[in-house]
Formats: C-alpha cells, structure tokens, sequence
C-alpha cells in the first residue's frame, strides 16, 4: 500500500511529448507521462509513527505513452503535520534525456495533489516553469500525468 507521502509523490511523473488539446492553451512544451515507484523509504525521525520531521524518500521510473521507461523521478517529502491535519511539502526532480524538471508541492491527507508546481528546469527546460497535472484515480501501478511549461 502507497504512503501518503508517496501518494503526493507519485503525482509528478512524466514520458513522451504531446499537443495539447484543443480549446486549451497552448504551451511551449506539453508532455503526458507515466511514474512506476520502485523504491521506498520512510524516515521515522519523532516517536513512532508518522510525526512532524518524518520524510519519505522516493525513487520511481519515467514512462512515456508506450511505457517506455525514458527517465526517473526522485522526491523527498517532509511532514508538517498530522492526525486532521496530516500534511507536509515535497520536493521533486524529474530526470529525462533532455534535461530535468524541478518541482515543489504540497500533500494533504488525501495523499494526492492534483497540480503541482514546476518552477525551473536545466538545458532543454531551462527558464521555462509551469505545473504538472496528475490523474488521481490512483488505480493502476502506473500514475500519469500532464506536464505544461512556459517561458
């Protein structure tokens, strides 16, 4: 069973190149991608169980349209808070051929933040920022997901 911290996580992956749909904006780079975890590990910092401090450490594979595994995604999530107001901020790089996106966001205790920021990239992203949407279904082992970029 995926974490809560790894539900946040999850929601920031992504593959092959795509257009955006008609009738939506248009965007320097668009792409709809697909995350796979396939590493784990939560940091049990305060008393047991989770805690405010506690962290959770992702390593998952980049899938394009085919399911192709074109890059990685590593993430390190924080939590804030718990009980009702469990919670906390993570931080993700996204690792592609032509270069990486980083992104920044919450989680809440859902699990799952449906946009997310990406606020910069390197070589083919570089200056360019924008958001990830993810599909929350969270039904398959494979989470997709939307990136839209601007300069």
């Amino acid at each position: 069973m995926k974490s809560v911290a790894f539900l946040a996580a999850a929601a920031l992956l992504a593959g092959a190149g795509t257009a955006a749909a008609s009738g939506a904006p248009e965007h320097a780079v668009s792409m709809t991608l697909g995350e796979r975890e396939v590493a784990q590990h939560f940091v049990d910092t305060g008393k047991h169980g989770i805690s405010p401090g506690d962290r959770n450490i992702v390593r998952s594979q980049v899938l394009n349209d085919a399911g192709k595994v074109i890059g990685r995604f590593d993430v390190d999530c924080v939590v804030t808070g718990t009980g009702k107001q469990l919670g906390g901020l993570c931080h993700g790089v996204i690792t592609l051929p032509d270069g990486q996106h980083v992104g920044e966001f919450a989680f809440d205790r859902s699990g799952s933040t449906r946009y997310q920021a990406i606020v910069g990239g390197t070589r083919l992203y570089a200056g360019m920022r924008g958001q990830a949407i993810v599909e929350t279904d969270g039904s398959d082992e494979i989470e997709k997901f939307t990136i839209e970029l601007d300069r």
